[in-house]
């Protein structure tokens, strides 16, 4: 466990980042209710049959730079 989830838990304090995870989970459950099983069938192979493996950088958007849609690769995030 990192030092500082750590003291945030010991703390009794509210953990900082719980106002977004908060904002997380209600954005999901709005997704949720709009959510396409035709479109996001987990058992189907990406379309373009391709994996693309890139850095974990969150301000890396791959699927606005290669103008991808959902379902067409899969992505593997890699950090060290």
């Amino acid at each position: 466990m990192n030092s500082i989830l750590a003291a945030a838990l010991n703390s009794g304090g509210v953990f900082p980042l719980q106002p977004f995870i908060d904002q997380c989970c209600t954005q999901n459950a709005a997704y949720a209710r709009t959510y396409d099983e035709k479109i996001y069938d987990a058992r189907d192979s990406p379309s373009k049959h391709l994996a693309i493996i890139c850095c974990m950088d969150a301000r890396i958007d791959l699927f606005r730079i290669l103008r991808l849609k959902p379902g067409e690769v899969h992505i593997i995030r890699n950090g060290e």
